[in-house]
């Protein structure tokens, strides 16, 4: 199994906690190793929230432009056959 080499001035760290915790250092590194990773994972979600949002209000906005296209057709149609029914008269 990899074992990667941790700086001396961690050691040194990580040797002052464990007396004053009473933990061994394995112990130790592992929850600053969990507490590190689990914010990675928030920041993460955060940024594909962010994400989503920007995604879903990009269609929102699309679907409304797409709307309002639509509902200018159907005026100009209504406006040309409010024009055809007045000469009509």
């Amino acid at each position: 199994m990899y074992q990667p080499k941790i700086r001396d001035e961690y050691i040194y760290e990580l040797y002052r906690l464990k007396r004053q915790r009473k933990q061994p250092m394995t112990k130790i590194l592992d929850e600053i190793l969990d507490k590190y990773f689990e914010s990675l994972f928030e920041e993460k979600e955060k940024q594909e929230k962010k994400l989503g949002k920007k995604v879903l209000r990009s269609a929102a906005i699309r679907l409304l432009k797409k709307q309002a296209e639509k509902n200018e057709i159907k005026g100009e149609a209504n406006n040309e056959k409010d024009e055809k029914n007045n000469t009509d008269i």
